[in-house]
């Protein structure tokens, strides 16, 4: 089982899958405390659970166990720890898309962050997944960050993570990962045309006032 801090209040669980379960039942205890709660469950075959609603700058430990159909609990797993982010440490960002780019911008970072990495993943992806985009670390005093290695038509969740120093391997992630859905640009711009009622030759469909145009649809636009 491993554990990945989300945010401040959100914690991803991840396991390997067993043969005969119906459920797995995921459980939580505050460290230094001996009793668990079942904090959720998954189906057969769903491996990924993300808790919420957790306490800011605590330390949860985890444990998973499957169930079969009779409602037969199998040994725990072996225990995770994992710490969520202190709440003043948080990021929020925002997104400005276009085609071809996204431009990521944050606010609420506190003074003693000295850097931040922009990081991206395919919403469809677990949060494990976030990979850094900018090329070197960006000093604090930066805002934002236009990400320029994105598809058109690929739904993305971003994050911000922030550090303390310049070699610190673990940051502090933003509030919320933010996703958005870059539309493809729609294609085959055109003008009709119709039979004329004054010569019957085929022309442009365009009066002295107006022009109908035609193209294709792209998926998400609404």
């Amino acid at each position: 089982m491993q554990a990945t801090a989300i945010n401040d209040t959100q914690v991803e669980l991840t396991w390997n899958n067993v043969l005969g379960e119906e459920t797995y039942r995921i459980e939580r205890r505050i460290d230094g405390t001996s009793t668990w709660t079942v904090a959720g469950s998954t189906a057969a075959n769903v491996t990924i659970y993300v808790n919420s609603a957790l306490l800011p700058s605590t330390t949860y430990v985890y444990r998973v166990s499957a169930v079969n159909p009779e409602g037969t609990v199998s040994t725990p797993s072996s225990e995770v720890r994992i710490t969520t982010a202190p709440a003043d440490t948080i990021a929020t960002i925002t997104l400005t898309p276009t085609a071809a780019q996204v431009t990521v911008a944050w606010t609420g970072t506190i003074a003693d962050k000295r850097w931040h990495d922009v990081q991206r993943k395919l919403h469809s992806d677990p949060v494990t997944s976030f990979t850094t985009v900018n090329a070197a670390r960006l000093p604090a005093t930066q805002v934002s960050y236009i990400d320029t290695t994105v598809l058109s038509g690929t739904e993305y969740d971003y994050r911000l993570m922030s550090y303390n120093d310049a070699v610190t391997t673990v940051g502090i992630p933003s509030l919320t990962q933010v996703t958005y859905t870059l539309l493809t640009a729609p294609l085959n711009l055109r003008i009709p045309t119709i039979v004329s009622t004054y010569t019957g030759n085929t022309v442009p469909d365009v009066t002295s006032t107006s022009v109908h145009v035609l193209w294709d649809a792209v998926a998400n636009a609404v």
